[in-house]
């Protein structure tokens, strides 16, 4: 497998090579035929200083893209943000090595000179070059997160109709309906909702903060059915406008069911509020000694969060509670 790694890297490399070369030639061949005189297409000196400058530019395009892709910007803002950090680092690149040719021969450089040849390198090699590095990059990414957006969707639906919540949910309707309880109706038609819910919004992006504040009065009604009142969920929020993503606040609670002990003399309160553009999840943290902790769930909650509204929800442990952060968007 290593080996084959190694075989598909080196393909590629040379592919890329073979491509700048390609690129580089069509460009040297047009300057050559439309301003005769700037480079001999049949100089193989000139060939040479294309492919350099283009190789600059490929590598200034690739390390562009990596930096943009820290900023906490949208992917289309990204690509300009790329565009320009390629174009300073290609100056640089371009400009040492226009320096460094000339003085291994003997030459002397001024500033005109050095602002010649970036401006002939640009038009050479850089906008070519990262024009088609930044449209692939900028595609490939697309598709990465489409496929990463489809998976994260599809295990949320899968953690969501899990055989096992189903089963304890019919256990307790069972229960109900066997001792004649008026209650059975309600927790029913509250099961029903919730799963009505999880299948409408699975694949959506966002939803308004009101309904999924409605929804997680329903699915507290299932918390309460099944635990009694040593778990307490308490929704505070009067302004309910602006949108989140489904199910964020739902995972918040499982989460903190899942880590903390509760029982009668000491019920688990989780509250959540709001805070100006975040709602604010907290509760006591009273860690299960049997239950191990991977952080996956919070990690898959922020990425989710991340890839749909390109927002970033915070979470930290704060004189003993566990306190998340989620950005409410307008």
């Amino acid at each position: 497998m290593e080996r084959e790694n190694k075989t598909k890297l080196i393909q590629y490399n040379v592919f890329i090579l073979l491509g700048i070369i390609a690129l580089n030639t069509l460009s040297t061949f047009n300057f050559f035929i439309v301003k005769k005189g700037d480079l001999d297409f049949f100089n193989f000196g000139d060939h040479i200083f294309g492919v350099v400058n283009s190789l600059l530019a490929f590598f200034a395009t690739l390390l562009g893209w990596y930096a943009s892709l820290q900023m906490k910007i949208l992917s289309k803002v990204k690509v300009v943000g790329a565009f320009l950090i390629s174009a300073i680092l290609f100056i640089i690149f371009t400009s040492t090595y226009f320096a460094i040719v000339r003085v291994l021969n003997g030459l002397f450089v001024d500033a005109n000179q050095l602002l010649g040849n970036t401006v002939f390198g640009f038009s050479l090699s850089f906008i070519p070059v990262t024009g088609i590095t930044l449209a692939f990059l900028y595609f490939k990414n697309n598709q990465t997160l489409a496929i990463e957006k489809q998976s994260l969707q599809s295990q949320l639906l899968t953690k969501n109709l899990e055989p096992h919540f189903l089963f304890n949910n019919l256990s307790i309707l069972s229960s109900l309906m066997r001792k004649g309880s008026v209650e059975a109706e309600v927790f029913l038609d509250n099961l029903s909702e919730v799963y009505r819910y999880f299948l409408k919004h699975n694949e959506s992006e966002s939803v308004t903060l009101k309904k999924e504040l409605e929804f997680l009065e329903q699915y507290n009604q299932l918390i309460v059915g099944r635990f009694g009142g040593i778990y307490q969920v308490k929704i505070s929020v009067e302004d309910q406008s602006g949108y989140v993503v489904p199910f964020v606040l739902h995972n918040c609670i499982e989460n903190a069911i899942k880590h903390n002990k509760a029982n009668e003399k000491m019920p688990l309160a989780i509250e959540i509020i709001r805070n100006g553009d975040q709602v604010i999840v907290s509760n006591p943290v009273r860690l299960q000694q049997n239950v191990e902790s991977s952080g996956l769930g919070l990690v898959n909650i922020s990425k989710r969060y991340e890839l749909l509204l390109g927002k970033r929800i915070k979470y930290s442990e704060k004189n003993g509670f566990f306190i998340v952060e989620i950005p409410i968007v307008a």
